[in-house]
């Protein structure tokens, strides 16, 4: 999907209910845009001058393959994908790639890390 002018950016809805970063991550990578997101049902990205706030129950992940990695594999692999989720109030900037929340954030070193068996269900 075209972005606002001043950056590409694909968008997927449904989006944790659906299981769908198995799919947004690969079709990030085939059509070469390093920002995705993702938004839950209930869920609004409301989008103003580069910066989109997050409204309704559910949250918004963001998805940032600028940094990532790919390595030779007999499947899609991509390493040090960077995600964030929103949740209402908070508020992410486009054009500077930085998050603002009042929230306590939460890291992979504080939460633990998890696999999933199967990335296309739901979570």
């Amino acid at each position: 999907m075209q972005g606002f002018g001043f950056v590409d950016f694909a968008i997927d809805t449904h989006f944790d209910a659906r299981g769908r970063l198995g799919r947004l991550v690969p079709a990030m990578t085939q059509m070469s845009t390093k920002l995705g997101v993702g938004i839950d049902e209930y869920a609004c990205l409301y989008y103003k001058d580069g910066v989109a706030s997050v409204m309704g129950r559910n949250g918004v992940f963001i998805v940032d393959t600028t940094y990532s990695l790919t390595t030779q594999s007999e499947y899609f692999h991509l390493k040090n994908v960077k995600m964030n989720y929103l949740t209402a109030g908070d508020s992410y900037n486009f054009k500077t790639k930085k998050l603002s929340t009042s929230k306590k954030v939460i890291s992979p070193s504080i939460s633990g890390f998890s696999d999933s068996n199967n990335i296309l269900s739901d979570y």
